[in-house]
């Protein structure tokens, strides 16, 4: 909508995230209601403005206070266009309302190693990596889920402490690979990083 019919910006996630869980609501028949949350979540969370986000820590980290601001402001923007249109979207919704998803991990599993691999290499397209970086990008998102996963299921670490080290020991490996592939480490451990992003708690 915004490049093609030069919709605002903001009014195009927002029509976005109505869209796409309207759309899922196509699996309430199929799915059971207490899968069917994680559904509805889980299909706006490609919009998820994790670069930003990124980009205003490390600006403001770096002392360029004026620019660490404004990316985040507008990665509050996109988050409240994304609510927006979950909210309408929600309040057609045939299913009771909701105030609490659990994201903290239980048990480790292959699908988890999949989904992570292919949710790196996927948000990699959207970042524009370049093709022969994907299977690095997605093997990164896989080495920090699974860190995070294993020391919040085995090791009793908070969600937000096993995230810390998960993405802190896939970050100081890939500041080496980055030589070895002869890239810049923000081109592979961004989207790698994004596997981590608590999108739900959005």
């Amino acid at each position: 909508l915004s490049v093609r019919f030069g919709c605002n910006e903001y009014v195009g996630i927002a029509i976005g995230g109505f869209a796409a869980m309207v759309s899922a609501y196509g699996f309430y028949s199929h799915i059971e209601q207490a899968s069917l949350v994680y559904v509805l979540v889980c299909c706006t969370l490609f919009m998820i403005p994790g670069v930003p986000l990124i980009n205003a820590v490390i600006d403001t980290i770096n002392n360029h206070i004026l620019s660490g601001i404004t990316r985040a402001i507008r990665t509050i923007l996109i988050v409240g266009s994304m609510t927006l249109g979950m909210a309408m979207a929600l309040y057609f919704s045939p299913m009771p309302a909701f105030s609490f998803v659990d994201i903290k991990p239980h048990v480790l599993s292959v699908e988890q190693i999949i989904g992570s691999f292919m949710a790196a290499a996927s948000f990699a397209v959207l970042f524009n990596a370049p093709v022969r970086l994907l299977l690095s990008i997605g093997i990164g998102g896989v080495l920090c889920v699974f860190i995070r996963n294993l020391l919040a299921v085995e090791f009793g670490f908070s969600i937000p402490g096993a995230t810390f080290v998960g993405a802190a020991v896939m970050s100081v490996i890939y500041v080496k690979v980055s030589t070895w592939l002869r890239t810049s480490s923000t081109i592979i451990i961004v989207p790698s990083a994004i596997a981590l992003m608590p999108g739900i708690l959005y």
